[in-house]
């Protein structure tokens, strides 16, 4: 069986993180499956755009453009990169090139045929600009598509208009022959727009991800991980914490990444303090760790108590789930996603926020931190979201949409 992923967002050297979970799970089937070949189709979607808002960003963007040069590599046992650079853009404009999006794809869609026979299924990844690729390849060549949403909050702006789902997001959804929700607040926003869909979780990398022995000192170390801005709630965050160590000094807060807002939250954090002989806590209780590759996340993961986002909106949230892997107790919010797989055993759920809840449930998980055994979270989450369990759920849907298609 021959597959032909088309990822809106993919892993590269600049933007390492994008996509990820989709190219982990081409792995896993290539992995599991020996008679599943999984082709990725490629065309600089990498989780960056040609922004004309950024100037200075654009000529960057070009010279890689044009420096991009198609190929074809084996990135793991049956799993395939097929590369054919296009630009893209915001979907505002000139609907984002979609047709030269299109046309680099159909290349890479003819080289496979080339390369390794007919083409069985389409699994595109995000309805825009994947799913409506995947739509006129799968009407052009007669073959069923799968649309993998992983879009959130759904939609985003760009997609709608007047309260009604743009064409190029609703078409590619509603002719699909199946679409698969990574969470069930998913699935409910998409049966908002009557797209009905089947919930298939992202899957967790637990050959990566490992256990390791949780160390519990004086000092109580908190990991957060994300782009620093207020959607991800790390305003929410400085304001809890400014409450939670006046409460308990030995609260540490180790924080990752960049963003827009990430100095505007530094010199938040500077102003408020800790008690009245005004320590600044940027000193004492929070340490900014900016950008971090992979290996540096895995070690904040592992070397942590407990991991702590207090997001506004997660389709999903693989953050929260590779703590969880590592059996790090997590501290997240009703926000979408972690609703699925954050329980009273493996962490606490507040609402999104709610400053003083946050606050209190970082004391109360640093307090009864031995009700959560980190090789049992593990275990327990290994159950649902592990590589085999989540790309079998995946093959049987393939298997089942074949066998329609062959009635």
């Amino acid at each position: 069986m021959n597959i032909f992923f088309i990822p809106s967002w993919y892993p590269s050297r600049e933007n390492p993180t994008a996509g990820n979970f989709i190219r982990n799970q081409a792995v896993a089937l290539g992995k599991y499956y020996q008679n599943v070949q999984v082709i990725i189709s490629l065309w600089g979607n990498e989780g960056t755009k040609l922004n004309f808002e950024h100037p200075l960003k654009v000529l960057p963007y070009l010279i890689n453009n044009i420096l991009d040069k198609p190929y074809i590599c084996e990135i793991s046992s049956r799993v395939f990169e097929f590369n054919q650079p296009a630009l893209e853009w915001s979907a505002r404009l000139f609907r984002g090139n979609i047709n030269s999006i299109l046309k680099a794809n159909e290349k890479n869609f003819q080289k496979t045929q080339k390369k390794f026979g007919q083409i069985d299924l389409i699994h595109a990844h995000v309805s825009f600009p994947a799913g409506f690729v995947a739509m006129k390849l799968a009407k052009q060549y007669n073959l069923p598509y799968i649309i993998t949403e992983h879009m959130g909050p759904f939609p985003l702006l760009p997609f709608l208009g007047n309260s009604r789902l743009m064409p190029l997001v609703l078409e590619p959804l509603k002719k699909a022959n199946l679409v698969i929700a990574v969470s069930s607040k998913l699935q409910a926003e998409l049966w908002k727009f009557k797209i009905k869909s089947t919930v298939v979780p992202n899957l967790i990398n637990e050959n990566y991800f490992k256990y390791f022995p949780q160390k519990i000192g004086s000092n109580f170390n908190f990991f957060s991980l994300g782009e620093i801005s207020k959607e991800k709630g790390f305003e929410d965050l400085v304001y809890a914490i400014a409450i939670a160590v006046k409460k308990d000094k030995n609260l540490i807060f180790r924080i990752g990444g960049n963003g827009k807002c990430l100095k505007k939250y530094q010199k938040l954090a500077q102003i408020l303090k800790i008690d009245s002989e005004g320590v600044p806590f940027g000193d004492q209780n929070v340490k900014w760790l900016g950008a971090l590759n992979h290996q540096e996340v895995l070690k904040e993961f592992q070397h942590c108590n407990a991991f702590i986002l207090p997001s506004h909106h997660e389709s999903f949230g693989m953050v929260y789930l590779e703590a969880l892997a590592c059996g790090r107790a997590v501290i997240a919010t009703c926000c979408g996603g972690p609703e699925d797989f954050v329980r009273k055993e493996n962490g606490l759920l507040v609402e999104k926020g709610d400053i003083q809840a946050i606050a209190s449930a970082m004391v109360k998980i640093k307090e009864n931190i031995k009700d959560y055994p980190p090789a049992k979270i593990r275990s327990n989450i290994l159950q649902e979201y592990s590589t085999k369990v989540v790309s079998k759920k995946i093959i049987d849907l393939y298997k089942k949409i074949a066998s329609l298609r062959s009635q």
